[in-house]
């Protein structure tokens, strides 16, 4: 079960400015050393892009979830499917929290979950034709913190019962 939420502030995430109509990274986290982190395969993300004149993006802006290992630290590998923005983008970041809306802002990385070990990064990149000001992002992405011994027991045991 998640016990934590992944945001702006959290240690090890690095914002970056993205480029408008090019797919850009806007979010990196390197997982800390000494630990591993899981995260659900499907979870309800709160999120918020706005522009430089603090105007949301384009109900069009597409989000990917992806994720890098140390040994190819320039590829993302994606995970899951491109997301619309839209749902994020009409509702305000109250509305998303709220049972009523639950169902607009699931993401479903295609996975039962995502472990990442550490020194793997978490990316999110933005495809948009109006770049995102980091200073007005907002987002929280449940996660759970495991040690790496913790991780590859976790692993071990969804393994051998999806094997059944």
């Amino acid at each position: 079960m998640p016990n934590k939420k992944l945001n702006v502030g959290s240690t090890g995430v690095t914002m970056t400015a993205n480029t408008a109509s090019v797919l850009t990274t806007l979010m990196e986290w390197l997982v800390p050393k000494g630990l591993g982190a899981v995260i659900p395969g499907r979870f309800k993300l709160l999120l918020k892009l706005l522009s430089d004149s603090t105007t949301e993006l384009p109900d069009v802006a597409e989000i990917y979830f992806g994720f890098k290992i140390p040994t190819d630290a320039r590829r993302v590998q994606p995970i899951g499917s491109m997301i619309l923005y839209e749902p994020f983008a009409s509702l305000t970041t109250a509305q998303q929290q709220d049972k009523d809306f639950e169902a607009s802002v699931i993401v479903d990385l295609g996975h039962e979950i995502l472990p990442l070990r550490e020194d793997e990064t978490l990316v999110i990149q933005v495809y948009s034709t109006v770049a995102a000001n980091v200073t007005y992002c907002e987002f929280y992405i449940p996660y759970a913190e495991r040690t790496p011994e913790e991780l590859v027991k976790e692993l071990l045991w969804r393994r051998s019962w999806w094997s059944r």
